[in-house]
């Protein structure tokens, strides 16, 4: 899912009507599933202390070292990083020096994640959110706990809230620039409280599901294909993807020292995104990578296999500070 949220960041546009146009939109119907997955893991890991005496204080001051830390180190490299790209950008197109930097205390708070109301630079709107959602948490798990039918209650009140919000913003009732639509899309975000909530139910009342990896494989596939031509929203497909998919990973373990990678690839791909992007669009023997869903997939690919040279190397050389930066993961 890592990775599937690179990709989801290294958007490319294939000539429409060829095939790669319609593998494209059909990998990116599947890369949706890969932040409400986090939310679903994260529900479930947080639901498995519940039961813990004293679990929510020591839960949430964990959270402030492997969320917010890790969130404001983030924008704050990630700031440092951008200044020469932008002010080399300014300059090559003979605009102010100083455009596109932080102008206001309004532009820092949200620089830093610290303006409800506006989005963080990207990727940390998720640790801000999952944050949110941990500081709730003891709501959700008053209801779930009880019983399986409030359990099931509480996943279809989230489901619908998620709906209707979905519905309305789709019509423009409600835009997603507004400050209701900022709130609900992204700080307090109904689509991402479903599958938090999903995860913690998971872990209170454990469902025994058919594994097939194949099966569930190719139902995976052919969910986004009909997602596509069926133009179906993201309400109806992404939990189902999500199933699929999740059941069609085997189950055989993965190397520690790999997935050991997975949030520090979450948390720093924008940084070589940026530059591979910029070597794409500006180099002309790359051009081909723009419009093909191969060079897609290669971009990826190279961008995740950096991140974790970038990773293992932060970890060798400056552990305190990668301890730090990676919430001590």
């Amino acid at each position: 899912c890592a990775f599937l949220v690179i990709l989801i960041h290294t958007d490319r546009l294939p000539i429409e009507g060829s095939l790669s146009f319609f593998l494209f939109k059909i990998g990116h119907t599947i890369t949706r599933i890969a932040v409400p997955f986090f939310f679903c893991a994260a529900g479930y890991f947080l639901a498995g202390r519940t039961h813990e005496c004293g679990w929510y204080q020591r839960e949430v001051q964990k959270r402030i070292r492997t969320l917010l830390v890790p969130m404001w180190l983030g924008c704050l490299i990630t700031f440092l990083w951008s200044i020469p790209l932008i002010l080399g950008a300014n300059w090559y197109h003979n605009e102010p020096l100083f455009r596109n930097l932080p102008q206001s205390i309004q532009d820092w708070l949200t620089l830093l994640a610290l303006n409800p109301l506006d989005i963080p630079p990207t990727p940390f709107w998720f640790l801000r959110t999952l944050f949110v959602f941990v500081l709730l948490s003891p709501i959700v798990v008053f209801f779930i706990r009880r019983s399986k039918y409030l359990a099931f209650g509480c996943l279809l009140c989230t489901y619908c809230a998620y709906g209707v919000f979905n519905h309305y913003s789709s019509i423009g009732v409600i835009s997603k620039e507004s400050a209701l639509g900022e709130l609900l899309t992204w700080l307090f975000s109904l689509r991402d409280l479903f599958f938090f909530t999903v995860g913690m139910v998971i872990r209170y009342y454990p469902i025994r599901m058919p594994t097939s990896n194949l099966l569930f494989g190719i139902g995976t596939i052919l969910v986004a294909c009909l997602s596509y031509y069926l133009k179906l929203s993201q309400f109806v497909t992404v939990p189902i993807l999500l199933l699929c998919a999740y059941l069609s990973i085997p189950t055989t373990p993965l190397p520690k020292t790999l997935t050991a990678c997975a949030f520090p690839i979450y948390l720093l791909h924008m940084i070589p995104l940026s530059l591979v992007n910029l070597a794409v669009k500006n180099i002309p023997l790359l051009s081909f990578l723009k419009t093909s869903v191969a060079g897609w997939v290669v971009v990826g690919g190279s961008i995740m296999m950096i991140c974790i040279v970038m990773c293992k190397g932060m970890r060798k050389g400056m552990p305190n500070f990668s301890t730090l930066l990676f919430g001590g993961r």
